[in-house]
């Protein structure tokens, strides 16, 4: 069970409250909401009208657009693509995934939690390529241009060439990571669950700076507002800091 809440910015009014929402997460699409949920996948306008819902078993992630479909995972292991009516297109066995898919084009990639990271073809339905993590991930992956970034519970950052899974680079962020990174203006943020927050350079993985911002786990991804990057701690403390 659960409470969404829709509000305006930046005055924080409420426009809508539904209280028994069941949500793994949601997705902003074409002006409208894609939501996981607890009995498959919904698609409601901004002032929360349903338009259409795809049944399935709960959801365990939040969608991903790929290409011209609409991609969720569910807690059995089962991802589903479905149209933008509402259509089912198709679904394909996986294992236990727990972050959100990232997608480039045609190309979802789908990280299992066991630290396998796979690039998946929606034209072909073939595996292009897969990398080991060394770590469960709990961090979704991220595509910027032709690199993917991605780091798990091992706490080692790697960007990979999307076209072929090889290395490009790789930098050890000295703590174990569950809060998927953020990437803006060139800069990679992540924070460990050992309470650092690290500044890495997108195209080099060089440390731009990095700062111990207490002992508290750090399980919410950083947010970015213009120069300023906000970090919340498990312990409720909220620092923010300009880049």
């Amino acid at each position: 069970s659960g409470t969404l809440s829709a509000h305006r910015w930046p005055s924080g009014e409420l426009v809508w409250r539904d209280p028994d929402a069941e949500v793994a997460g949601f997705t902003p699409y074409a002006g409208d909401l894609l939501l996981a949920t607890a009995g498959g996948l919904e698609r409601r306008g901004l002032t929360n009208e349903p338009r259409w819902r795809y049944p399935s078993d709960p959801a365990g992630t939040a969608p991903t657009v790929c290409g011209d479909a609409l991609c969720f995972v569910t807690r059995t292991g089962w991802l589903h693509g479905v149209s933008p009516d509402g259509a089912g297109r198709f679904r394909v066995e996986l294992g236990e995934v727990t972050a959100q898919p990232a997608a480039k084009g045609d190309v979802l990639l789908l990280p299992e939690r066991e630290g396998d990271l796979h690039a998946f073809s929606l034209k072909t339905f073939d595996v292009l390529w897969r990398y080991d993590m060394e770590g469960p991930l709990w961090a979704s992956p991220l595509v910027w241009g032709s690199y993917v970034y991605s780091v798990s519970w091992a706490g080692v950052m790697r960007c990979l060439a999307l076209a072929s899974g090889d290395d490009v680079w790789e930098t050890p962020l000295g703590g174990r990571v569950t809060a998927t990174p953020v990437l803006a203006g060139g800069t990679l943020y992540a924070v460990t669950e050992g309470g650092e927050l690290y500044a890495l350079d997108a195209r080099t993985g060089a440390k731009l700076f990095s700062e111990q911002l207490g002992t508290s786990p750090l399980q919410a991804s950083p947010l970015v507002l213009g120069r300023t990057v906000v970090v919340a701690a498990l312990d409720g403390t909220v620092r923010a800091y300009r880049a």
